[in-house]
């Protein structure tokens, strides 16, 4: 199943300022319309995924960011995500401000975080993002 893609405005993009519909094959930062933490593994390997709503869009679909570079703005999912999969072999960190600032987790490959049971301050607070595919995790 391929996931729909929606056009959703995001900045800071190394000059794009709105996404438009892509593939995995060619997209660096995407939105994808769905439900369930298997349209990541699926759908997006290599890819980190924040979802709209608490249990990866669970209750129903919903839009997920899908990224493999950094982000400075999240633009309409700015104070969205509720949700997280690392389905990437890079560390990706998680700012409650625009540009990497402010407040962070850090999300190893990997890892979920459901932000309506655990990390509940970044529940509809994250702003921007960053990918580290340097860092390992120890």
């Amino acid at each position: 199943m391929n996931p729909k893609l929606r056009t959703l405005t995001v900045t800071g993009l190394a000059g794009l300022a709105a996404l438009t519909s892509t593939t995995p094959a060619n997209a660096s930062v995407a939105a994808a319309y769905g439900q369930g933490i298997s349209v990541c593994r699926q759908d997006w390997e290599g890819y980190f995924c924040g979802y709209e709503h608490i249990a990866f869009n669970g209750t129903g679909l919903g839009y997920l960011l899908v990224a493999n570079e950094s982000v400075g703005q999240l633009g309409e999912l700015n104070n969205r995500i509720a949700s997280v999969y690392n389905n990437s072999l890079c560390t990706v960190t998680l700012y409650k401000d625009d540009n990497q600032a402010g407040e962070s987790l850090v999300v190893h490959p990997q890892e979920t975080f459901d932000f309506y049971v655990v990390e509940r301050t970044f529940n509809d607070t994250v702003s921007s993002l960053s990918v580290d595919c340097n860092e390992r995790p120890t």
